[in-house]
């Protein structure tokens, strides 16, 4: 029988997904604003997004669960164009 998603499971995939995307852009903002650090960005990167995606597979254990949150992060990425321009025009910051 195939176990279909709840409500709590959704919202949990919502947190989880921005979770996963303040780490990135953390991550991202810290070692991309040094030019020699940014070749190793994708190392520190995957570590921390590893650690958001290994407590959502352990907080919502359903198949459909990680193609939720991937489509989630991937759309939100992809459509959004996150950028240094936009993470300081998010803050307040006029670049």
């Amino acid at each position: 029988m195939i176990e279909k998603l709840t409500v709590k499971d959704l919202i949990n995939i919502g947190i989880f997904s921005a979770m996963y995307i303040v780490t990135m852009m953390v991550i991202v903002t810290v070692f991309g604003s040094v030019p020699i650090l940014y070749l190793i960005v994708p190392l520190p990167v995957g570590i921390g997004c590893a650690v958001v995606y290994s407590l959502l597979v352990m907080r919502v254990p359903k198949k459909r669960s990680s193609a939720s949150f991937i489509n989630t992060v991937v759309g939100y990425v992809c459509c959004n164009k996150l950028d240094s321009c936009t993470i300081l025009n998010f803050l307040w910051i006029d670049c």
